[in-house]
Protein backbone atom coordinates (compact mmCIF):
# COMPACT_ATOMS: atom_id res chain seq x y z
CA UNK A 1 0.00 0.00 0.00
CA UNK A 2 1.12 3.06 -0.80
CA UNK A 3 1.75 6.10 1.70
CA UNK A 4 -0.48 9.37 1.14
CA UNK A 5 0.07 12.49 3.01
CA UNK A 6 -2.35 15.17 2.88
CA UNK A 7 -1.75 18.86 4.30
CA UNK A 8 -3.29 22.11 4.27
CA UNK A 9 -3.25 25.65 5.38
CA UNK A 10 -6.11 27.66 6.98
CA UNK A 11 -8.52 29.17 4.36
CA UNK A 12 -7.49 32.36 4.23
CA UNK A 13 -10.19 35.00 4.44
CA UNK A 14 -10.24 38.03 2.20
CA UNK A 15 -11.63 40.54 4.57
CA UNK A 16 -8.17 42.42 4.56
CA UNK A 17 -4.12 41.98 2.67
CA UNK A 18 -2.33 39.08 3.10
CA UNK A 19 -0.07 39.52 6.25
CA UNK A 20 2.51 37.24 7.87
CA UNK A 21 0.47 34.73 9.66
CA UNK A 22 -0.31 33.70 5.88
CA UNK A 23 2.98 33.81 4.96
CA UNK A 24 4.30 31.73 7.81
CA UNK A 25 1.41 29.09 7.41
CA UNK A 26 1.74 28.44 4.06
CA UNK A 27 6.18 28.07 4.15
CA UNK A 28 5.58 25.87 7.33
CA UNK A 29 3.41 23.53 5.53
CA UNK A 30 5.50 23.36 2.03
CA UNK A 31 8.76 22.78 4.70
CA UNK A 32 6.41 19.80 5.98
CA UNK A 33 4.87 19.00 2.32
CA UNK A 34 8.76 19.23 0.80
CA UNK A 35 9.94 16.60 3.25
CA UNK A 36 7.25 14.59 2.84
CA UNK A 37 7.69 14.38 -1.18
CA UNK A 38 11.47 14.07 -0.24
CA UNK A 39 10.98 10.59 1.83
CA UNK A 40 9.05 9.43 -1.15
CA UNK A 41 5.15 9.66 -0.10
CA UNK A 42 2.81 10.81 -1.85
CA UNK A 43 1.73 14.21 -1.18
CA UNK A 44 -1.16 16.37 -1.53
CA UNK A 45 -0.58 20.45 -0.37
CA UNK A 46 -3.42 22.73 -0.52
CA UNK A 47 -4.12 26.55 0.22
CA UNK A 48 -6.85 28.64 -0.48
CA UNK A 49 -8.62 31.49 -0.01
CA UNK A 50 -12.32 32.03 1.51
CA UNK A 51 -13.94 34.58 -0.58
CA UNK A 52 -17.56 34.14 0.14
CA UNK A 53 -19.24 35.40 3.88
CA UNK A 54 -20.69 38.47 5.78
CA UNK A 55 -17.30 39.48 6.58
CA UNK A 56 -15.67 39.76 3.48
CA UNK A 57 -18.80 41.69 2.56
CA UNK A 58 -18.63 44.19 5.81
CA UNK A 59 -14.96 44.76 4.58
CA UNK A 60 -16.05 45.57 1.12
CA UNK A 61 -18.19 47.92 2.19
CA UNK A 62 -16.20 49.18 5.01
CA UNK A 63 -13.57 50.01 2.03
CA UNK A 64 -16.35 51.52 -0.25
CA UNK A 65 -15.51 48.95 -3.02
CA UNK A 66 -17.80 46.37 -4.47
CA UNK A 67 -17.55 42.91 -3.08
CA UNK A 68 -16.80 40.93 -5.83
CA UNK A 69 -14.04 43.51 -7.07
CA UNK A 70 -12.89 43.63 -3.27
CA UNK A 71 -12.51 39.52 -3.75
CA UNK A 72 -10.77 39.83 -6.77
CA UNK A 73 -8.52 41.94 -5.36
CA UNK A 74 -7.74 40.11 -2.05
CA UNK A 75 -7.17 37.05 -4.03
CA UNK A 76 -4.95 38.33 -6.60
CA UNK A 77 -2.76 39.55 -3.29
CA UNK A 78 -3.10 36.13 -2.00
CA UNK A 79 -1.22 34.89 -5.53
CA UNK A 80 1.26 37.28 -5.33
CA UNK A 81 2.06 36.39 -2.24
CA UNK A 82 2.23 32.61 -2.99
CA UNK A 83 4.18 33.44 -6.02
CA UNK A 84 6.95 35.36 -4.07
CA UNK A 85 7.30 32.93 -1.36
CA UNK A 86 7.94 30.31 -4.17
CA UNK A 87 10.38 32.46 -6.10
CA UNK A 88 12.16 32.83 -2.58
CA UNK A 89 11.93 29.16 -2.22
CA UNK A 90 13.49 28.58 -5.96
CA UNK A 91 16.34 31.08 -5.19
CA UNK A 92 17.60 29.32 -1.87
CA UNK A 93 17.21 25.93 -3.31
CA UNK A 94 19.38 27.13 -5.97
CA UNK A 95 22.25 28.99 -3.67
CA UNK A 96 21.97 25.80 -1.70
CA UNK A 97 22.96 23.56 -4.75
CA UNK A 98 25.83 26.09 -5.57
CA UNK A 99 27.28 25.62 -2.07
CA UNK A 100 26.78 21.63 -1.90
CA UNK A 101 30.09 20.03 -1.40
CA UNK A 102 31.20 18.51 -5.11
CA UNK A 103 30.18 14.63 -3.25
CA UNK A 104 26.63 15.90 -2.21
CA UNK A 105 24.17 14.22 -4.81
CA UNK A 106 21.41 17.13 -5.13
CA UNK A 107 17.97 15.97 -4.66
CA UNK A 108 14.83 17.49 -6.24
CA UNK A 109 11.49 16.97 -5.02
CA UNK A 110 8.91 16.05 -7.63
Amino acid sequence: MDKKFYITTPIYYVNARPHLGHAYTTMVCDAIARRQRLLGVDTFFLTGTDEHGVHVERAATAAVRHDVAWVLERAAEAVRLRERLAEAQAALDASALAEAPPTATPVTPE
